[in-house]
């Protein structure tokens, strides 16, 4: 055999494990169980009004110190809705938004009008600050 063509059968070869290896990779990542707030840890306990009164004197501080971190936050149930099939309930701020929890689980007591403690990820500010992914613990 040529040299040429067995540095091209190795490199043929070589290119073939990195594709095979590749695709493996890829089909774990597919595959991977995604993790819930139910199972996380919490990173930091916060009321509802103190939230969202930072949202809203400085968006982009709040995204670095809330974004995508899984946070306890407290506050009264001012409305649940559950109009479109997933369930979301607002937290009072004692302001003109609310903090709007997006449900994974249905509580299963009633909360409506209570001070509850609500787990989830912080999915940024719109006109209210956004979690999902939300439990009761």
């Amino acid at each position: 055999m040529k040299p040429i063509q067995k540095k091209r059968m190795i490199l043929a070869f070589v290119l073939v494990v990195i594709l095979g290896v590749g695709i493996e990779y890829s089909f774990y990542l597919y595959n991977k169980p995604r993790i819930t707030a139910l199972v996380s840890s919490t990173e930091l306990r916060i009321d509802a009004a103190v939230l969202f009164r930072d949202y809203k004197q400085d968006e982009l501080l709040a995204n670095h110190k809330y974004l995508n971190k899984i946070i306890e936050v407290k506050g009264i149930v001012q409305e649940i809705d559950s109009s479109s099939g997933n369930m979301s309930v607002l937290l009072l701020t004692g302001s003109e938004g609310a903090i709007n929890c997006s449900m994974a689980v249905m509580p299963k007591a009633d909360i409506h009008k209570k001070e509850i403690l609500v787990k989830g990820k912080c999915a940024g500010f719109m006109m209210d600050v956004m979690m999902v992914d939300c439990v009761i613990p």
